[in-house]
């Protein structure tokens, strides 16, 4: 049997708190096949002395060989072998923690000066390197008795791409606004995380600057009303997230037209304390 060509051999934004672990090491397990490969490409049976099919360990899957259940082809010879390889799964138990899992990046695209832009992407350009492309939000509380906990927001400045100050003249930094909606909180499970009913994200607006007064509160469950575990949500369609852009950032001059890319990095702050300051109303 000639090994045929189609044959198929067997994955902007900076947390306020990091905790994490290394996972488990994997050790890798030998797959096994009853078929040999010669240097022309064919195939035969991996056979004992008797004419029996027997498996024998190549190595790792798609690295160093091909595992092979053989089939003869000819009826009535019983010559139908098997293969096997092994995999790993693996967890981290937390317990007595409250963790900050996972934060999003926010990608608007193009916009005009003094328009507002809904969210296009979750990709990540210029600096903050914790976030994610899926757009995840996730704290996992691992407390008995669910306490409660807090979750802010802050968005500094915006900056050119390579780092440069946006001048005076064309806006304040705090001219940049970022709006998120509410969005419902699910439990590993894809369920509601809420204890009795469901409970969501708060609406938030971001205003770009360098204050720490100007946090934006997104989680503050209260004690009891959410369930031990994963509290995730995602940012992902337009109408989740939308940025106002300063108009001082052109002049509309077709004479002296321009393409400039502008980031910002936003911190996420979690607490465990269940009650945050309000921000400032604005």
């Amino acid at each position: 049997m000639k090994l045929s060509k189609n044959v198929l051999v067997g994955s902007l934004a900076s947390a306020g708190i990091i905790l994490g672990a290394l996972a488990p090491a994997m050790t890798a397990q030998a797959a096994t096949t009853t078929g040999n490969i010669d240097a022309d490409g064919n195939v035969t049976a991996n056979a004992d002395s008797e004419g029996k099919l027997v498996e024998r360990d190549y190595g790792v899957l798609g690295k160093d060989g091909t595992s092979i259940a053989f089939d003869s082809g000819v009826a009535g010879d019983n010559q139908y072998g098997k293969a096997s390889a092994e995999s790993n799964a693996n967890v981290q138990v937390l317990s007595g923690v409250l963790v900050l899992q996972a934060v999003p990046d926010f990608g608007f695209g193009s916009g005009a000066a003094g328009s507002t832009v809904a969210l296009k992407n979750n990709e990540a350009t210029g600096t903050g390197k914790d976030g994610n492309a899926q757009g995840l939000l996730q704290v996992t509380d691992a407390r008995s008795a669910a306490p409660g906990f807090s979750l802010t927001a802050k968005m500094g400045n915006f900056t050119e791409a390579d780092g440069t100050a946006i001048a005076a003249d064309k806006g304040s930094g705090a001219d940049f606004n970022l709006n998120l909606a509410s969005g419902d909180l699910t439990g590993g499970d894809g369920l509601t995380a809420g204890e009795a009913s469901p409970i969501s994200t708060m609406p938030a607006k971001l205003v770009s600057s360098n204050k720490d007064s100007d946090q934006a509160t997104i989680m503050n469950p209260k004690a009891g009303s959410y369930k031990v575990g994963d509290l995730k949500t995602t940012f992902t369609t337009p109408e989740s997230a939308e940025l106002s852009i300063p108009a001082g950032l052109s002049t509309n001059d077709v004479k002296n037209p321009s393409v400039k890319s502008y980031t910002s990095m936003i911190t996420w702050t979690l607490n465990a304390a269940p009650t945050v300051t309000a921000p400032a109303a604005g």
